[in-house]
C-alpha cells in the first residue's frame, strides 16, 4: 500500500462558466484515459447541475497518492487559464501522518497560492 494524502476542496465560480469546467475536466480524463488511478481520481469531482442562486461551487474530494496531489494542482492549473473565468477557491492536503505534510492552496481571481506548513509561497501551478 502506498502513501496517501487527504484532498478536499472547492472552487467558487460564475454559473456561465461551469460547462467549461466540466469540458475541461472531460478532457483530462481523455489524456490520461490509460492511466486508471488517475482516472479514478477524476471522479472525485462534483457539482450540483441544477441552479440555485448566482454562484456555482465545483467540490474535490479523494484520498490520492502523490500523483493524485499532481493532477490536482495541473486541473486548477488549467481551470484557471480558461478564458474570461474567475475562479475563487480553497483545498486543503494532509499527509496520512502528521500535520507537518499539511498544505493549503487557495486561488483568488485565478492567482494560485501554495501554503506549506504555514509558509505561504506564491506559485504559478
Amino acid at each position: 500500500m502506498g502513501y496517501y494524502y487527504s484532498v478536499r476542496g472547492w472552487l467558487e465560480l460564475d454559473e456561465d462558466f461551469l460547462a467549461k469546467v466540466g469540458e475541461t475536466l472531460e478532457m483530462l480524463r481523455q489524456e490520461v484515459s490509460d492511466d486508471p488511478v488517475l482516472l479514478t481520481y477524476l471522479k472525485g469531482w462534483c457539482w450540483n447541475r441544477e441552479p440555485l442562486n448566482w454562484t456555482k461551487y465545483v467540490f474535490y474530494g479523494a484520498d490520492v497518492q502523490k500523483n493524485g496531489v499532481s493532477l490536482l494542482e495541473e486541473t486548477l492549473t488549467r481551470l484557471t487559464r480558461i478564458p474570461g473565468i474567475e475562479l475563487n477557491g480553497y483545498f486543503r492536503i494532509d499527509g496520512e501522518e502528521s500535520e507537518s505534510e499539511s498544505v493549503v492552496i487557495r486561488i483568488q481571481e485565478n492567482r494560485i497560492t501554495k501554503m506549506m506548513n504555514d509558509r505561504a509561497r506564491e506559485k504559478d501551478l
